[in-house]
């Protein structure tokens, strides 16, 4: 469907398929072969110590041939939790990675062979021959459950289930995260933790080429991956403030809540879980997406404009924002106002790298900064953010925030405030 709120935008999807060659993975099928260590690994394995330098840690010793573990600590810390979090080193042995093997085997077990699996087998091998361990399997490992091959191959079977490899196998089957009967990859990532963070370690790795946008908390980078990756979490805390939007539902018909609030001329909170069961979000009045970082300003605009579109888009860059904003540029011109200050300017910058000419400003200049300056100082060490600015206009107003060393907002500005005219 073509107006389907869409997890990857054409020159992502594209981009996508640069990631990794399919056919190379048909090498797999060999690799589960059984083979047992030499001598040196078979002596390694006798004793695996794992060295970790945290304070309060001295040192933690793991004996293979008893399977005791010696906690040596100065206190009372969780040592799972060090070990999860905070491992440095491991020493991989022969047994680790005949471990891996006979998981990615069990994996390999209950399914025919597909090009999909082979991806999945070849990223997770790669990824356990790396330095960059996954926290959860490695404990699993030193941990030696009865059930951790079993159950660590579930969790690579749901990898299975993500929208961005469904491309690779058409004859897969695979769980609609539009069908509310069936269960999604989100739902059995609420439901395990360990399904969440080997999802979310294998989308990150996919979309490795994606610089974090500044300014964004990590939890909202690793939400909106998700989004790329065509999941949509449910997240109670996550709303957006509306204005004049209308919504098409899964079954194509208009949204009546959205609907109601329009006739009523209120604002609405755009949910994550709203978002996610919408196909299209559009502007009901013309192609013009006004977006606001001041909440009293949204307020005073929306009551003088009331024909207009309102996004508030105050704080820190939120996933929902840039989910919401990905498809309102499709068909809409945005216009933004940001913040006078070093972390306005720097949102504001990266709010441009995404949508390029999608993105204009107004009321935000130069001008607009010298008018509505307030007494608050900018330090120094503020100021030292402010690299890889680039718009021409973000630049001269950086450099009178340099010279005049205060900050300005949307809500103090009065009179001048004016919308660009429609299109």
């Amino acid at each position: 469907m073509t107006n389907e709120l869409s997890a990857i935008s054409e020159l992502e999807e594209e981009q996508a398929y640069e990631i990794m060659d399919i056919q190379e993975v048909r090498e797999i099928d060999n690799l589960t072969e059984e083979k047992g260590p030499d001598q040196s690994e078979q002596n390694a394995m006798n004793e695996v110590k794992i060295r970790i330098e945290l304070e309060g840690l001295e040192q933690v010793q793991y004996n293979e041939g008893t399977k005791n573990d010696y906690f040596h600590r100065k206190n009372n810390t969780n040592i799972l939790e060090v070990i999860r979090n905070k491992i440095s080193t491991v020493e991989k042995t022969g047994s680790f990675k005949l471990y891996i093997n006979q998981v990615i085997k069990e994996y390999k077990s209950d399914a025919k062979y597909n090009p999909v699996q082979g991806f999945i087998i070849k990223w997770f091998k790669t990824r356990m021959d790396s330095n960059d361990e996954i926290s959860f399997i490695t404990r699993e490992y030193y941990n030696k459950s009865n059930d951790s091959i079993k159950s660590l191959a579930r969790h690579l079977k749901v990898l299975e289930q993500l929208p961005i490899l469904r491309k690779y196998h058409d004859n897969l089957t695979t769980m609609s995260i539009r069908d509310e009967e069936s269960v999604s990859v989100a739902d059995l990532m609420e439901r395990n933790k360990y399904t969440e963070q080997l999802v979310l370690e294998f989308v990150k790795e996919y979309y490795a080429r994606f610089n974090k946008i500044r300014m964004m908390p990590e939890s909202e980078w690793q939400k909106y991956l998700l989004y790329l990756a065509g999941i949509i979490k449910y997240d109670a805390g996550a709303q957006l403030i509306c204005y004049g939007l209308l919504g098409l539902n899964l079954q194509e018909e208009t949204h009546q809540g959205l609907e109601g609030f329009n006739k009523e001329k209120e604002e609405v909170n755009l949910s994550m879980n709203l978002l996610k069961r919408m196909i299209s979000i559009k502007s009901k009045y013309n192609k013009n997406i006004y977006l606001l970082e001041d909440k009293r300003m949204f307020s005073k605009l929306v009551k003088e404009y009331p024909d207009q579109s309102f996004i508030f888009i105050g704080g820190e860059l939120t996933a929902i924002c840039l989910i919401l904003l990905n498809h309102l540029k499709k068909d809409h011109q945005l216009y933004y106002s940001g913040q006078y200050s070093p972390e306005g300017i720097i949102k504001a910058q990266e709010l441009k790298n995404i949508y390029t000419d999608k993105l204009k400003w107004f009321s935000y200049n130069s001008k607009s900064y010298k008018d509505n300056m307030t007494l608050t100082k900018i330090s120094e060490k503020r100021f030292k953010i402010l690299s890889g600015i680039r718009d021409i206009e973000l630049i001269k107003i950086t450099q009178e925030m340099r010279r005049l060393k205060r900050e300005a907002g949307q809500m103090y500005i009065t009179e001048g405030f004016e919308l660009p005219n429609q299109i």
